[in-house]
């Protein structure tokens, strides 16, 4: 394992576990990997992963909407939906590449709002 890696297992709905070695996990993070399926008789189905899990990066407006407005603080579904409306599906690697643009529309949007503009 590298270092900054932890092993870590995720409960699903199905109960069914996830198994392997994450780098940095947050709240929030949706992981893509490949993996077999096992399953054993006392603890049940699980997938042990094969490669290490890549974070997802959030595509449609939705993914970008719901990715903004839980893990930016202060960005609610409304102004996630603005900022969409404004980037369009390149958000996120705008936000990645040059957030001084997000972060003026931010401003913008606060503006618009305590001047009754929306």
């Amino acid at each position: 394992m590298l270092p900054g890696m932890i092993n870590v297992f995720f409960f699903l709905k199905n109960r069914t576990t996830i198994l392997g070695s994450f780098l940095d996990p947050r709240i929030g993070d949706v992981f893509t990997g490949t993996g077999i399926i096992q399953h054993d008789k006392r603890y049940g189905y699980s997938v042990k992963l094969k490669t290490t899990p890549q974070v997802y990066t959030p595509r449609t407006k939705v993914e970008i909407v719901d990715f903004l407005s839980s893990q930016i603080d202060g960005i609610g579904k409304i102004k996630a939906e603005r900022i969409f409306d404004y980037f369009g599906e390149d958000t996120i690697q705008i936000l990645q590449g040059n957030p001084e643009l997000v972060k003026k529309k931010l401003e913008s949007l606060s503006l618009q709002k305590n001047n009754g503009l929306y």
